[in-house]
């Protein structure tokens, strides 16, 4: 329930910012792509649709996903971080990066790396 409203809570803001505005919303939403929480933030709503720019660009579920480790080098699994932005942008490359430190686990999450460019119709 608290996701959903934390989810709910980032879609009023978004609602309430100037039409046209670009917008990135990242980090750790602890909840999978199938929960509601993260259907409600992809949801076509109103001006300010959201895209998950990982997956526009790895459309095929990979089960080796996981973005939480648990400082444990854990790959399989599902993602529960996003990149996630509106119509203002492309993804050009999206990756989990897995690096290590002496065999260690710098976070308990592997980050989610997306590379934005801004789409020709809304350049600066």
């Amino acid at each position: 329930a608290a996701r959903e409203f934390a989810a709910q809570a980032i879609r009023q803001h978004l609602a309430g910012l100037p039409l046209n505005m670009p917008a990135i919303v990242a980090g750790d939403m602890n909840a999978t792509e199938e929960s509601k929480a993260i259907k409600l933030l992809l949801a076509n709503a109103g001006e300010m649709p959201l895209v998950d720019g990982y997956r526009r660009l790895h459309p095929q579920v990979d089960p080796m996903e996981a973005t939480f480790n648990g400082f444990k080098n854990r790959t399989e699994g599902k993602r529960i971080d996003y990149v996630l932005h509106t119509q203002h942008f492309q993804s050009q490359s999206a990756k989990i990066i897995r690096t290590t430190f002496d065999g260690k686990n710098a976070s308990d999450h592997f980050p989610v790396v997306v590379e934005l460019r801004w789409r020709d119709a809304f350049a600066q």
